[in-house]
């Protein structure tokens, strides 16, 4: 996996590529309860950091798309254990 610092160099396309295949297996792991709902959260929250340095401009974006797809997944596959 490429370091934040290496991927800011590059351009937007690469950048949500990046950003697109992380999101995609955090979700894969909610879906198939390989975590918890906190451990979930947890991540959740280190990715909205690491998006923001990636694209800081586009943190609303991110907000309305991933975060509300990851409490989704959260309540819908996590929540009954939590």
């Amino acid at each position: 996996m490429p370091a934040i610092s290496e991927l800011r160099r590059t351009d937007d396309d690469d950048r949500a590529v990046f950003l697109r295949v992380v999101t995609d297996d955090m979700g894969e792991r909610i879906r198939r309860r390989r975590i918890t709902a906190a451990e979930a959260r947890h991540w959740a929250a280190g990715l909205r950091f690491q998006a923001s340095l990636l694209f800081p401009d586009r943190m609303e974006t991110y907000d309305r798309i991933y975060g509300a797809r990851f409490e989704r997944l959260i309540q819908q596959f996590l929540a009954q254990g939590a």
